[in-house]
């Protein structure tokens, strides 16, 4: 049986693993674009266009689909459901 500082310290090392493992990209979005693409901004910041329009979040699974494409992994929306500016988590699985 593993001691209490034993246990706090594989928690915490499963928790540094998955922060290792997780890649937070910045992304402006503008959607009801004539085309599609994906440009670098800076590090880790995209500007990224879709045709979908900004109705029943049409456009935020437009821009998740383009970033799935991009990085070929797994991506989530985690902040700026109804903004232009969104904070998406890349998996590394």
């Amino acid at each position: 049986m593993l001691s209490i500082p034993e246990c706090e310290q594989l928690i915490f090392k499963d928790l540094y693993t998955i922060f290792l493992f997780v890649l937070i990209v910045k992304v402006y979005l503008k959607a009801n674009a004539s085309e599609e693409k994906i440009e670098l901004q800076s590090d880790l910041v995209y500007n990224i266009w879709v045709k979908e329009p900004r109705i029943k979040g049409k456009a935020n699974k437009a821009m998740l689909k383009v970033l799935k494409n991009k990085f070929g992994k797994h991506v989530s929306l985690i902040s700026g459901a109804i903004s232009n500016l969104k904070i998406v988590k890349v998996d590394e699985e």
